[in-house]
């Protein structure tokens, strides 16, 4: 089942003291908001941004796999885009940090979060540009010369 998202309403700008009903929902609608840890995360984080952003949320409910809230720009200036954008962010790296301290074996590190030596990144693109341009190399070679059977 794909889910989609609805269209925006063309030539609204989305900012000012608007009333909105969000839904925002889970990767995979996966059921991570059953967790009350993830939950108060989850809305501390919401909270904060809306606050910063300059909306009241006038209503939150947290289902299994989704939150619903109801929100309202406080002034002319507020943009819902950039605070659905914001909170969405912040909520999954932080709701993402608590799964990965959840879930990962004391002592073993996240290779995706995890340092990585920079010289090491540059040498493994070096090599690959060079093997790339090898192979556009000799791809031309096998092109036939003007002139040439």
């Amino acid at each position: 089942m794909t889910l989609r998202r609805p269209r925006r309403i063309d030539g609204f700008s989305y900012r000012g003291y608007h009333r909105y009903f969000l839904t925002f929902c889970t990767a995979n609608r996966r059921p991570h908001f059953t967790n009350t840890h993830l939950v108060t995360t989850a809305r501390l984080r919401i909270e904060q941004t809306a606050t910063e952003e300059r909306f009241s949320i006038l209503a939150i409910c947290f289902m299994a796999d989704h939150v619903h809230l109801v929100i309202v720009g406080l002034t002319e200036t507020p943009d819902a885009r950039r605070l659905v954008k914001i909170a969405k962010q912040r909520v999954t790296l932080q709701v993402g940090r608590s799964l990965e301290d959840q879930f990962r074996p004391p002592g073993e590190i996240n290779p995706i979060l995890a340092p990585f030596d920079a010289l090491d990144a540059s040498r493994r693109n070096h090599v690959d540009l060079t093997r790339g341009a090898a192979m556009r190399r000799s791809s031309d070679s096998r092109r036939r010369r003007p002139g040439s059977r």
